[in-house]
């Protein structure tokens, strides 16, 4: 990761952000920390790369006047119609910091679902995140694993979870909570028969006619 050069910027007629744009200049702000709002400029080309090999999530390298920090990104703002990116949203943080931060959802296996005959609804493409800034991941896999109907019932999906379980445990987590829909009575068995325990219901907010309240189930590790 490279470290971002921010250079203050100073408001005025002469400094505009749209004339910092023709200029190849991206115009942000950083807030956060010991310090009021810290209004800067940035070289387009660089926070291109930046973006590009990291992503426009998680935590960056910065460096203001010779000092070094991290901080996270907070909001990339982009051109509807050319995409490129026009304004750019900065927090400050330290390295035991607790923050709250978006990470994009990688969706796996996707073929695989296709080719049995299922259709994907992605309701979002990020997730919110509560953790130290030094362990915000870089995204949230999530996979989709079909058991053919001619499997069903003798087992695999139980294997499936258990070795989900051991795979996450490994990862030194003390908790997993998945949640289900109330009419699914499969998942809420199988998650029993796993090891998980139920918490709670949960107001289903998709508002579908088909969907019932959400069940949120835990297990420890």
């Amino acid at each position: 990761m490279e470290c971002l050069n921010l250079k203050k910027r100073t408001i005025n007629s002469s400094h505009s952000a749209k004339k910092l744009r023709r200029q190849g200049i991206v115009p942000g702000v950083l807030y956060g920390g010991n310090r009021q709002n810290f209004l800067f400029e940035i070289g387009e080309m660089d926070l291109n790369k930046e973006i590009l090999n990291n992503g426009e999530f998680g935590l960056v390298n910065i460096n203001i006047d010779g000092h070094e920090e991290k901080a996270l990104i907070k909001e990339v703002q982009k051109n509807p119609v050319t995409h490129e990116i026009i304004h750019i949203d900065l927090e400050s943080v330290t390295k035991d910091k607790i923050v709250n931060a978006e990470v994009p959802i990688k969706y796996c296996n996707e073929s695989l679902v296709k080719k049995n005959g299922a259709i994907i609804q992605k309701e979002r493409d990020t997730v919110t995140v509560k953790c130290c800034s030094e362990n915000i991941p870089k995204y949230i896999e999530i996979g989709h694993n079909c058991i053919a109907s001619e499997y069903k019932g003798k087992g695999y999906g139980k294997r499936q979870l258990q070795e989900a379980v051991k795979r996450i445990s490994s990862k030194n987590v003390r908790k997993i909570v998945v949640t289900t829909d109330e009419r699914l009575f499969p998942a809420q068995k199988n998650y029993e028969r796993a090891g998980f325990q139920f918490i709670q219901y949960r107001k289903n907010k998709r508002n579908s006619v088909y969907a019932g309240k959400l069940m949120d189930y835990e297990i420890l590790l």
